[in-house]
């Protein structure tokens, strides 16, 4: 795959980066190295593309593989024992993320059992939730939606079933997510799931049956649709699913290394990926969002890369580490969110953090 950036420093000149997806890296030329190194030496801005770094807050402008992209900073766990942001190779598992409609992040590090809650500034503002079997409590919370009135849903992937809080994280209900399975089906698995916020309408990927399980807010189950195999409207272990303004549903297919589209009537439109280390191909498709303009943004875990799509599926970029960025590169990530200014949040697990960055293009 041959690359080409945007031209930097008003046109002063112009490079090419040959690139290739090989098993989860790119192998970048000395041009690119050169370029980094040259923007972290002027450290000021010139033109398009330019490198902007700063002391403590990082922030830097750049092409990365043909896309041009703001990092806006790195969020760490807080320690409310020690009173202090946890930085480094301390410990911070983050899984699930979400944003509410005030630009809140709501974040579950699973190795401290609790959902912490993080300004749009990335500062610390409080923390909830309790590990256990009782009402209320989790032991295995992986993922974390809000709806428009600001409750937040927590699915427990080892208890099967969705914890309701207040934002200011009050427990308010919770309800079981095995429900609707037909004869031969074997108990609901679920580690992943979307929320559409316009309908108010929960969408839980069934793993174990490979099929997607509807649920209202209230924890009334509504239908399912979907079943195992590779055709169309079929699924081989289903992941997240994410919803455009035009009600249009795109789920991940994860065995089947795909998003499927469906219509607001659950019919199957079209499909878009397959298997492969190029462009607009997957190897793990595992988290789904879409900014304000329609464009469809999946990462990818194990190559460690965002993959941009139209809403028609066709591939118009991707965004993946040059080395020194520590973006993506070894990160294990898990989940992405997407907040009110088009600005992704990606939570790193390997990097015991949540980057945070705004596609520029």
């Amino acid at each position: 795959m041959k690359i080409r950036t945007q031209k930097c420093f008003s046109g002063f000149f112009e490079m090419v980066i040959h690139s290739k997806i090989r098993h989860g890296h790119f192998m970048h030329g000395l041009a690119a190295r050169m370029f980094l190194a040259l923007c972290l030496f002027l450290a000021v801005v010139f033109g398009k593309g330019l490198c902007k770094i700063y002391a403590e807050e990082l922030t830097m402008e750049e092409v990365v593989a043909g896309r041009k992209i703001l990092f806006v900073r790195t969020i760490y766990p807080f320690s409310t024992e020690k009173g202090e942001t946890l930085k480094g190779n301390e410990k911070g598992i983050p899984k699930g993320i979400a944003i509410d409609a005030e630009g809140k992040l709501f974040a579950i590090f699973l190795d401290r059992m609790k959902i912490q809650v993080f300004n749009n500034d990335g500062r610390f503002r409080y923390e909830f939730g309790e590990k256990g079997k009782g009402e209320g409590k989790y032991l295995l919370p992986l993922d974390i939606e809000i709806s428009e009135d600001g409750r937040v849903f927590v699915l427990d992937s080892r208890q099967q079933k969705i914890i309701i809080y207040s934002n200011k994280g009050n427990f308010l209900s919770e309800f079981s997510i095995d429900y609707g399975r037909s004869g031969g089906e074997v108990p609901v698995t679920a580690t992943k799931m979307g929320l559409d916020k316009k309908n108010g309408i929960i969408y839980i990927a069934d793993t174990s049956n490979s099929v997607i399980r509807r649920f209202a807010l209230t924890g009334e189950y509504i239908d399912s649709f979907g079943r195992f195999g590779h055709g169309e409207g079929e699924f081989s272990f289903p992941g997240q699913a994410a919803f455009n303004s035009s009600g249009n549903i795109y789920v991940l297919d994860m065995a089947n290394t795909r998003v499927q589209v469906f219509g607001p009537d659950r019919k199957f439109k079209s499909s878009f990926g397959g298997f492969g280390d190029l462009l607009g191909e997957f190897v793990r498709p595992n988290a789904i969002v879409i900014d304000s303009k329609g464009r469809i943004y999946v990462l990818d875990r194990l190559i460690s890369a965002i993959q941009v799509f139209d809403q028609s599926g066709n591939v118009l970029g991707v965004i993946k580490d040059l080395e020194e960025l520590n973006l993506l590169k070894d990160a294990a990530p898990f989940d992405m969110a997407i907040d009110q200014e088009d600005r992704i949040y990606i939570s790193a697990q390997d990097y015991h953090s949540i980057k945070v960055i705004k596609d520029l293009e």
